[in-house]
């Protein structure tokens, strides 16, 4: 029994010094809270609305002067969407600088879809040779579980990007535009996954000699086989024949030094070859090959 009291006359000596959320507090909360016209009228307001629009100053919106002495580019933004394809962004907008200055274009893109799809490829790839070549470790080694774990994300760097155009080249976005896989990798992601985790289950077997029905070198290759059809599936694949538009710009002649108006008008772009080849390393010299590689008629 006194040792009851003790800790209740312990708790009250807290309670005294503000440590805790006693009922009396939390009462004056309330009545604080209640008492505020604007309070309720705040709370009204954004159970409706969100905050940032309450909140919005129109005096400081309709007094902002948007008239600039300098003008930046318009270009449409690119947009990687739910994926996580940044870096595939960020290297492919690189080069779209060089090339629209090349071809004298207002808008071009060169295609997402297309660096994914041929990225997801090679690392489906790289992934079944690496379960080979330590096929005779468990399958609790640090390293197999890692790559057992998520060995197709999206994510990236810009070595992985040089090596994917480099082999693999670059298409318009006209010729394989975004696709509601591309856009939104998760699901393909998750499907992929599981085939490759049910390929390694296969070529472990055939390492270990469990079944002899199929050489190792045949059985990574009908893997990869369902892998690209996925893709193919989920990312359509790019058409043989390359032939995109784009608008040109060409300066109005009444323009002035600190504001020019472009007119449009619309021009064919052909590729040299069906994908266009690069052998560089760095981001400049990607800029120029892309570029010497685009034509306009």
């Amino acid at each position: 029994m006194s040792s009851t009291i003790a800790a209740t006359e312990q708790v009250n000596s807290r309670d005294e010094n503000g440590k805790e959320l006693t009922p009396d507090l939390l009462k004056r909360f309330r009545a604080d809270f209640d008492s505020s016209r604007s309070n309720r009228l705040m709370q009204n307001a954004v159970t409706q609305t969100i905050v940032s629009d309450v909140a919005l100053n129109r005096s400081v919106v309709t007094t902002t002067d948007h008239t600039f002495s300098h003008l930046l580019d318009d270009w449409t933004v690119t947009n990687q969407k739910k994926s996580g394809r940044c870096w595939m962004f960020a290297g492919l907008n690189l080069l779209r600088v060089g090339a629209m200055e090349q071809m004298n274009l207002k808008e071009f893109e060169f295609s997402q879809n297309y660096t994914l799809f041929w990225d997801k490829l090679e690392r489906a790839n790289f992934f079944l040779e690496a379960i080979i070549e330590m096929a005779n470790r468990p399958v609790d080694d640090r390293t197999v579980a890692r790559l057992l774990d998520y060995p197709l994300n999206d994510g990236g760097q810009w070595n992985m990007f040089v090596n994917v155009i480099k082999k693999h080249g670059l298409v318009p976005k006209s010729a394989m535009p975004e696709t509601e896989s591309s856009s939104n990798t998760a699901r393909m992601n998750e499907i992929l996954l599981a085939k490759l985790r049910e390929g390694a289950r296969t070529l472990r077997a055939l390492a270990e000699g469990q079944t002899n029905s199929i050489s190792i070198a045949d059985a990574k290759c009908e893997i990869l086989e369902t892998i690209h059809r996925i893709l193919c599936i989920t990312s359509a694949r790019h058409r043989r024949t390359l032939t995109g538009s784009g608008t040109t710009k060409t300066k109005n002649s009444r323009a002035t030094e600190k504001s020019r108006r472009s007119s449009s008008q619309t021009s064919t772009f052909h590729c040299r070859s069906m994908i266009m080849s690069v052998s560089c390393t760095t981001h400049e010299s990607l800029v120029r090959s892309v570029a010497h590689l685009l034509l306009i008629n």
